[in-house]
C-alpha cells in the first residue's frame, strides 16, 4: 500500500482527533514516511499539538498530544470555560453580558487588534 493510500486511510482519524475537545492524546502506529509527513503537517500548519515518535515495536507509533500553543486556542478554551461557568449561575443576565463581551472580543481578535 502506497503512502497516499495509507495517509488517506488515517486522515479521518487525525481530523476527528483534532475536532474532539475531550480526547487529548492520539496514537498512530504508522510507517516512517507517513510519520514524517504528519510531523511536517503539524509543524507547517502550527497545529495546537506536540508530536513524538515512540520507538517500540514495528512500525513505530506517532503520539500526538493536544496543547494550547496558539493564542486562538487558548481564547477558545477560555471562552468555553467562561460560558460553562456563567451557565451554571442563576439568572440569564450573565449570559447576555457574556455573549455581548465575547462577540466584541472575537471581533477584535479577528481584526488583529488583540
Amino acid at each position: 500500500m502506497g503512502p497516499e493510500v495509507e495517509y488517506a486511510r488515517n486522515a479521518p482519524l487525525t481530523r476527528t482527533f483534532g475536532a474532539n475537545p475531550v480526547v487529548r492524546t492520539h496514537r498512530l502506529r504508522v510507517r516512517s514516511d507517513l510519520r514524517r509527513h504528519l510531523h511536517g503537517t503539524i509543524d507547517t500548519h502550527h497545529l495546537d499539538m506536540s508530536h513524538e515518535t515512540e520507538r517500540r515495536g514495528r512500525p513505530f507509533t506517532l503520539v500526538c498530544t493536544k496543547n494550547r500553543a496558539s493564542p486562538q486556542r487558548r481564547l477558545a478554551d477560555d471562552f468555553g470555560a467562561m460560558r460553562l461557568l456563567l451557565l451554571s449561575t442563576p439568572g440569564n443576565e450573565w449570559m447576555y453580558a457574556y455573549t455581548a463581551s465575547a462577540t466584541r472580543l472575537r471581533q477584535a481578535v479577528d481584526a488583529g487588534a488583540v
